[in-house]
């Protein structure tokens, strides 16, 4: 592959991991019918509820700022989203016996069959988009998808301390008599 289009590959990629993270982050309106509870839930609330599921296998009780190093998300943007799927009756708030000033999440029933139902969910979405694939681009596709994940998990701290170690590049540039500095 040439430089150009290496760079070019690169530059697609980056465009379509914007799309995906804006797609994630700010599902479309409605959300999931759960069958167990008779109504929609918000991609967000599961993919909360299914934190607080996974991280009180690992410690209990579960916080707010847990979930949030979980998600990989601001603890405000998460107290918000807690609150929602409280306010949703997935989720309720414990005061802890060890500091009365902190709370800890735990799933309600509903919460529950939220995460018993979901994997079915995201196995049927799924499914649903990539009924266009045949089985060996689906395996090509999963099998790069793995590679590309594990190479971002390993290399980006790696990444970052090497950024944090370079001297920021300046550039300078002339108009109408007047310079202007760019950093990278």
């Amino acid at each position: 592959m040439t430089p150009e289009h290496r760079e070019e590959a690169l530059a697609r990629l980056a465009h379509t991991l914007n799309r995906m993270r804006r797609i994630v982050t700010r599902p479309p309106g409605g959300g999931v019918v759960i069958s167990a509870l008779g109504r929609h839930v918000d991609l967000a609330k599961i993919v909360a509820c299914e934190a607080v599921a996974d991280l009180s296998l690992v410690a209990t009780p579960v916080t707010v700022s847990d979930v949030a190093a979980a998600l990989q998300l601001d603890r405000s943007t998460v107290s918000r989203l807690m609150g929602e799927c409280e306010s949703e009756g997935l989720v309720h708030r414990v005061r802890l016996n060890s500091d009365a000033r902190r709370v800890g999440l735990e799933l309600t029933a509903d919460g529950q069959a939220v995460i018993a139902e979901s994997m079915h969910v995201r196995g049927r979405f799924l499914g649903f988009v990539t009924q266009g694939f045949s089985e060996p681009d689906l395996e090509n596709f999963v099998a790069l998808l793995e590679r590309f994940t594990d190479s971002v998990t390993t290399g980006l701290d790696q990444w970052l301390t090497h950024q944090a170690t370079c001297t920021p590049v300046v550039y300078e540039t002339s108009t109408d008599s007047k310079a202007s500095r760019t950093t990278e």
